[in-house]
């Protein structure tokens, strides 16, 4: 079988199953976020410095400043559960 052809049977196998069976999403209590090359030093002196930074924010403070400041919609009875 060509692997044209296996991809083709691979297809119709996927399409006629029930489309609840694909569902996708992020595992939950994870977020991922992507930083300019020219944000890499600040990146790097907040993680060496992040005990001591967490001492006076908390995480969940900071991430709930962090969402609103890039306009990322969330839901807070959701976010922490």
């Amino acid at each position: 079988m060509k692997p044209s052809d296996k991809k083709r049977e691979k297809h119709k196998a996927l399409k006629g199953r029930k489309k609840k069976e694909f569902y996708f999403g992020w595992q939950d209590g994870y977020g991922a976020f992507l930083i300019s090359k020219s944000s890499e030093n600040a990146v790097i002196q907040y993680i060496q410095n992040q005990q001591d930074h967490h001492r006076k924010k908390s995480f969940q403070e900071e991430f709930i400043e962090f969402l609103n400041k890039y306009g990322i919609e969330y839901n807070e009875n959701y976010i922490w559960k």
